[in-house]
């Protein structure tokens, strides 16, 4: 009875409860209105605007009654632990600074992750915008769900264009995250290992050797895919203008697990030329939340401007490894997190970083029997070409060798 109630008052009503207005656009509507929105925002030009949280803070703001999921209900029902994180004391009612109020769903007005028609779909394409990409995609699952994705795709792309084929390799090196593994498991994909360069000093590894690529693209003609971590978990960036090329030659995708590298286009030069995107890679895999401003869990994934990898192939398989009840917070961090680099002080907060790294690194090398990570301690050294450095802000430490040459 009570919910029969509830619907008449619903139905009788000239705002549905619980609906602003404003959720009730079409999305048809909001296509036709999405240039002029990317337009229309202000401060930097399109980059000044951020179309997600814009809309999340508007339909929060909107919202009387909060008839859809999460169950918590904007944070009326907040759990108690929770809410003695933000709230003061003995506060028994949210506040208006409540996160949870903004942790909504997929309202009308603020599209769908799965199939992006409004705000998504412009703050995927500002950040393709600012990180120099043709396609950018948003992801909920980490960086995780994005090197599965990639993968996935280039295998159901070479099954496609060889449908008699047997199997599909995929090249890549032994120091790669799980989520490669995951990707092979679920493509069903076979790999072909090879082995990065390893510095036994140090104990890490170094960037992939060209000449292992390419022999190993000769002796397996059915590679759906190259895959190669680029920073390294060091910090150590393989040459990936050169790999491109050696790739493009063969017609094989080339996938970057960039997962530690998502500032470095935003480096002064020639630190940004180290960007997979800038080198050609196809597919970069990025973990906004390790190296940027974004909430943990969010990354992007973004196509190349030449990528060998078609666009339709990645949605499908990003839909494959994506949560469909994918976070607001999350994607609107990613959005915030964009404009912080392309038009706020996110360049000048990295630039600030390089400095007092290398500091950190000058004083390092005054304690004795230390030293700062530094391109002439890699065997063998790496080319002096910006595309093959490792990255200045990566202060790891090199301690002193014993007797054995082993570090202690």
């Amino acid at each position: 009875r009570i919910l029969g109630a509830l619907l008449v008052v619903a139905l009788a009503s000239p705002r549905p409860v619980g609906i602003s207005s404003r959720h009730l656009i079409f999305s048809r509507q909001l296509r036709s209105h999405r240039s002029g929105r990317l337009a229309a925002w202000g401060g930097g030009g399109k980059q000044g605007g951020t179309p997600l949280v814009d809309a999340l803070r508007d339909v929060a703001g909107k919202v009387k009654a909060a008839f859809f999921v999460p169950g918590h209900k904007m944070g009326e029902s907040c759990p108690l632990p929770l809410q003695k994180l933000w709230e003061s004391p003995g506060l028994q009612t949210p506040s208006p600074n409540n996160p949870m109020r903004y942790d909504l769903t997929e309202l009308p007005e603020l599209d769908n992750l799965a199939s992006p028609e409004g705000v998504i779909l412009d703050a995927e394409a500002l950040a393709a915008e600012a990180f120099k990409a043709k396609k950018t995609w948003f992801l909920v699952n980490g960086s995780t769900s994005g090197v599965i994705a990639s993968i996935v795709a280039a295998v159901a792309q070479y099954r496609r264009n060889h449908p008699n084929t047997r199997s599909v390799k995929i090249i890549l090196p032994r120091n790669v995250h799980k989520s490669a593994i995951e990707g092979l498991i679920v493509s069903g994909a076979e790999p072909v290992w090879i082995t990065p360069k390893y510095n036994s000093r140090l104990g890490i590894y170094q960037d992939v050797p060209l000449e292992e690529i390419s022999e190993a693209i000769r002796q397996h003609p059915d590679v759906g895919a190259v895959f190669l971590v680029s920073p390294t978990y060091h910090g150590i960036v393989s040459n990936i203008a050169e790999i491109g090329k050696i790739c493009k030659s063969w017609n094989i995708p080339l996938l970057i697990d960039e997962a530690h590298g998502p500032h470095l286009s935003f480096l002064p030069y020639p630190y940004s030329n180290l960007s997979a995107l800038s080198q050609g890679a196809d597919v970069v895999v990025q973990s906004t939340h390790k190296y940027l401003s974004a909430f943990t869990q969010s990354a992007m994934l973004h196509m190349g401007n030449e990528s060998l990898l078609g666009q339709e192939s990645i949605s499908r398989s990003i839909a494959l490894a994506q949560s469909t009840s994918p976070s607001y917070l999350l994607m609107a961090s990613l959005d915030a997190a964009r404009w912080q680099m392309a038009v706020g002080d996110g360049v000048f907060r990295l630039n600030n970083t390089l400095h007092l790294c290398q500091q950190a690194m000058a004083q390092i090398d005054r304690i004795p029997g230390f030293q700062a990570l530094r391109p002439h301690h890699l065997s063998p050294p790496p080319p002096t070409s910006p595309n093959s450095l490792i990255s200045d802000e990566s202060a790891a430490l090199v301690p002193p060798l014993d007797s054995t040459g082993v570090p202690p």
